[in-house]
């Protein structure tokens, strides 16, 4: 696990973001192109250089309110995991989802990819860890995301992962639970302490029917997305 070093996500680090952690193909696979989260109006229509302008700005506007949105993890000059945050509001694609709907006050992570050589490593957790700490150390209340239970290849990463990382469902499906983490229950006499992750943690318990309502529209055999089975299984 030596050798990892993590660097924040701003505009002098945007061009380091990985373009092909994914290789199914589609309108999901390059995460400097893909406008899944940003501009759902245009996904799947725009593409190429045109999608990575559209992305960059909203990148820029995201930064000229935070320092950072995001954070990549890199091995030697290599990135090896990368993730990013914005408040709901910058996220339209969000509404695409049923249920509770993730808290105003709270950082959503859209995407936390981690390079196939790097799973079954413990890089994602270690990296989940370091966000965490990260943020709790900045005061921010919570981060929350929506994770797939039925499988772990999705942006977010394994439902799994949160759990063991203190994450808590709150809302959502059954399949796409909405998860939220306290960041200011881990800050203990002004220092953020995010626990080790256990050597065991049982998943919980599915929400009520009642409490998840419909199905969304977005699905697909093997990605978080609903309603989306034509494209590739993972946004960014």
């Amino acid at each position: 696990m030596s050798g990892i070093r993590f660097v924040d996500l701003t505009e002098e680090t945007l061009d380091l973001i990985p373009r092909h952690f994914f290789p199914e193909g589609g309108a999901m696979s390059d995460c400097t192109r893909c406008l899944y989260w940003e501009r759902p109006d245009l996904f799947g229509q725009v593409e190429g250089d045109p999608a990575a302008a559209v992305k960059r700005d909203w990148f820029l506007d995201v930064l000229s309110e935070r320092k950072a949105c995001g954070k990549l993890a890199l091995r030697g000059q290599r990135v090896v995991a990368w993730a990013r945050y914005a408040p709901p509001s910058k996220l339209p694609g969000l509404s695409a989802y049923v249920g509770r709907r993730p808290s105003p006050d709270a950082l959503f992570l859209a995407c936390f990819s981690v390079s196939p050589s790097e799973r079954g490593r413990g890089t994602g957790a270690r990296f989940l860890r370091e966000i965490q700490t990260d943020l709790a150390s900045q005061g921010l209340p919570a981060m929350e995301t929506y994770a797939r239970r039925s499988s772990a290849n999705n942006p977010a990463g394994p439902l799994k992962l949160y759990v063991s990382a203190g994450f808590k469902v709150i809302g959502g499906d059954d399949e796409f639970p909405l998860l939220r983490c306290e960041l200011a229950a881990l800050v203990v006499d002004g220092q953020a302490k995010v626990p080790a992750r256990p050597a065991s943690a049982g998943l919980p318990v599915r929400p009520l029917k009642s409490e998840s309502g419909r199905h969304g529209r977005r699905t697909s055999s093997s990605g978080r997305h609903r309603g989306q089975s034509r494209r590739a299984p993972a946004a960014s």
